[in-house]
């Protein structure tokens, strides 16, 4: 923890989007503004098919701060160096903009940063001064199951003796320290299975989640109870501070923003993160069954 004098640099925010998720977009980073507690810098990756009228529309709803506007353009030179000699990985970026995840985001910054996907809403004050001070060098999502690309239970099983995997990586909100982190070469080896092309738009998420079984000790995971999916059964969460309305959940995601619950709290709610766990057949199997039971209703 940093003495109480020191002054800590401004975190980066990042979200990803396209005209397809430009409103969910907008509606995230205003419930990320409303309610985060820390000094921050706003940034929003735009995939190539934003126009002049959402540019616009960003300038006009957020005037009170500014967010830095990216697009594949701006890290071009990035980009190709990070692809170049890597074909598997140059063949999953043309055929999939999830890649961007991983290649572009990143390459915009040089110091610490958090992602936030679209379709991430806020509801309680929170801070990030566990993630910040900390010893992690990535804090991801626990995504409750392990959605990788191999798809299935005994895909993602039979996969993992070829490439280990930490448990639950979701590439939806992760705090990153330094891009070194990033393993491109092994992302490139992954790519070259064809077993994990199964589920494309879950590549990405793998990728993290082998990168993170290399670095397990310097791996963590964000509160379950804290940064969550909403459950199918409503229940209530009080311990939430975010919904990730990803999947099948997107169907569960209130019409306006005035629908979402209030869990207002008097308190800044710190993040708490927990040691990253490294993927086990058995558990999965527990987990599954336990799913199967209760129907999905988490």
């Amino acid at each position: 923890m940093e003495s109480a004098g020191t002054q800590i640099p401004r975190l980066d925010v990042a979200w990803m989007t396209g005209a397809a998720h430009f409103e969910l977009a907008m509606r995230s980073i205003k419930t990320f503004a409303k309610y985060n507690k820390d000094d921050c810098k706003f940034y929003l990756m735009g995939d190539g098919s934003l126009t002049h009228d959402h540019v616009e529309r960003l300038q006009n709803e957020f005037s009170d701060f500014q967010i830095i506007l990216f697009d594949p353009e701006h890290t071009r030179d990035k980009r190709e160096a990070i692809l170049r000699g890597r074909k598997n990985l140059a063949k999953h970026y043309s055929a999939c903009p999830m890649a961007m995840k991983i290649v572009d985001v990143p390459a915009m910054f040089s110091s610490p940063f958090l992602y936030v996907d679209s379709d991430v809403l806020f509801v309680k004050p929170f801070s990030l001064g566990n993630v910040r001070h900390g010893q992690r060098d990535v804090v991801f999502m626990d995504g409750l199951y392990n959605a990788y690309s191999p798809h299935t239970t005994w895909q993602v099983a039979k996969q993992s003796f070829v490439i280990p995997y930490v448990d639950n990586f979701n590439a939806g909100f992760y705090y990153l320290k330094s891009n070194d982190w990033i393993d491109f070469d092994l992302c490139d080896r992954i790519a070259g299975f064809p077993a994990f092309w199964n589920f494309l738009p879950h590549l990405e998420q793998t990728y993290w989640a082998a990168i993170a079984a290399k670095n397990i000790a310097k791996s963590g995971m964000f509160s379950n109870q804290q940064v969550c999916f909403p459950r199918f059964d409503k229940r209530s969460q009080p311990e939430a501070v975010a919904f990730h309305y990803a999947g099948s959940r997107r169907n569960l995601l209130p019409k306006e923003d005035g629908d979402l619950v209030s869990l207002d709290s008097p308190s800044i709610q710190e993040l708490n993160i927990l040691p990253a766990r490294r993927y086990q057949i058995f558990r999965t199997l527990v987990r599954g069954a336990k799913r199967r039971l209760t129907k999905n209703r988490i």
